[in-house]
């Protein structure tokens, strides 16, 4: 019955779902793209004598996390990846580009019939959920057809649990049906033992395995502005960039030749932050304008982050500032970049409070803040930076290996589903 009416709502919604699906696409085309996938729709499957595997990752970041891990999947199974959003689908695209074991979709909205059309073209050996995509109806038919259902590097924040907790009578029964949970942390783990899954282990994060590519060629129009010092803010949220904006007022006062760097998390916001910029009185370029001259880049493309954090001074990482939970911040430290982060990072508190018990890492809160924690840093970098690049360093340290245990278990149940 709860079922029944979790579809009938979400039958109610689709219209909404289309609509703001080709209001997004106005400004991001790929949204648009393979649209009918949406609908569970999937048309030239790869033919493979592999067994097939659906891998979901929701979004840019998620994609860039799981990707060591799917290609180690592929390695024996040809796997059907889908992503959610536009930014995702074309950073997968980039990302698996000639691997012919890999085949890039959109997921489907997860009402019955629509995922029940997805499940009966693919016919997969097993459904793996990156993170925190919990999706009822998928988790449903995955079990009514003897699918697995793995939740890989799964993170859940206190508030998700919470929210989980006060639907427990209808989510028990979805959650008891995950065949497998792989927990970043102990109180991810636990919070999923609670609302009912049954088979949980904690290994850790993926993101502590990466080692992503630097790429100079793909970011040489910009290579001359990215010789000067400068301040990176990365994955920023509306309502953070006027906070960097007055930080970043604030420093160039005492370091003139100090340079912005704004990588917006989607890059569709871009126009938004310049005309914002232009009201606060900063004119500010894209990549493409480098000639001109101007203290502030914004950055609209994608897959450039790990080479500004590898030369920026100090990086912000956005999504923290304001009630999002915060983004990755493996990323800087594995670049050997120090980073401060906003006080709301509840999706990644388990990593983040292993960097701030480590001295690796600074919690800022107003642009005061963020100005006499780069200026601490950027007069003692003999000291305080390579400091912290040290104590982030040991964190990564203990806590690589993760791809591997959680690869481990995976394939393990494969072998006991059989």
């Amino acid at each position: 019955m709860l079922i029944f009416i979790y579809n009938f709502i979400f039958l109610i919604l689709t219209p909404i779902f289309i609509i703001r699906i080709l209001l997004k696409g106005i400004e991001d085309p790929n949204y648009l793209i393979n649209f009918k996938n949406r609908f569970g729709v999937i048309s030239n499957t790869k033919e493979s004598d592999l067994e097939k595997i659906w891998f979901h990752s929701v979004s840019l970041g998620e994609v860039i996390s799981s990707s060591d891990l799917i290609r180690q999947l592929s390695k024996d199974h040809q796997i059907i990846l889908t992503t959610t959003t536009g930014t995702g689908f074309k950073k997968a695209n980039e990302i698996f580009l000639g691997n012919e074991k890999v085949q890039i979709a959109y997921a489907p909205w997860d009402f019955y019939f629509f995922t029940l059309i997805f499940l009966a073209k693919i016919k997969p050996k097993a459904a793996i959920f990156f993170e925190t995509e919990i999706w009822p109806n998928s988790i449903y038919l995955c079990k009514s057809k003897n699918i697995p259902s793995i939740i890989c590097n799964a993170r859940l924040s206190k508030q998700s649990f919470e929210s989980y907790m006060k639907l427990n009578i209808f989510l028990r029964k979805v959650f008891a049906n995950i065949t497998l949970v792989l927990a970043q942390g102990a109180d991810d783990k636990n919070y999923f033992s609670q609302l009912g899954c049954k088979n949980t282990h904690v290994t850790g994060s993926v993101k502590f395995d990466q080692n992503p590519a630097i790429n100079r060629i793909g970011a040489s129009n910009i290579q001359k502005f990215l010789d000067n010092p400068y301040f990176l803010a990365a994955s920023t949220h509306e309502g953070e960039d006027k906070i960097i904006l007055e930080s970043f007022n604030l420093i160039k006062k005492d370091y003139p030749l100090m340079k912005l760097v704004v990588v917006p998390r989607h890059p569709e916001r871009a126009h938004k932050i310049k005309s914002l910029f232009l009201r606060m009185g900063a004119n500010s370029i894209y990549e493409s304008e480098v000639g001109s001259k101007s203290d502030i880049l914004i950055i609209q493309s994608l897959g450039i982050l790990p080479l500004l954090y590898s030369d920026a001074e100090l990086a912000f990482v956005g999504g923290s500032l304001v009630n999002r939970g915060g983004h990755n911040v493996i990323e800087p430290a594995i670049a050997k970049c120090p980073f401060i982060l906003g006080e709301n990072y509840f999706n990644f508190k388990n990593i983040v409070d292993a960097f701030i018990n480590a001295n690796a890492t600074y919690i800022v809160k107003t642009p005061r803040n963020i100005y006499e924690i780069f200026s601490k840093i950027y007069k003692d970098q003999n000291n305080i930076k390579e400091n912290m690049i040290q104590n982030a360093n040991s964190v990564i340290d203990k806590n690589i290996g993760a791809t591997s245990r959680q690869l481990s278990l995976i394939t393990a149940s494969f072998t006991i589903a059989e």
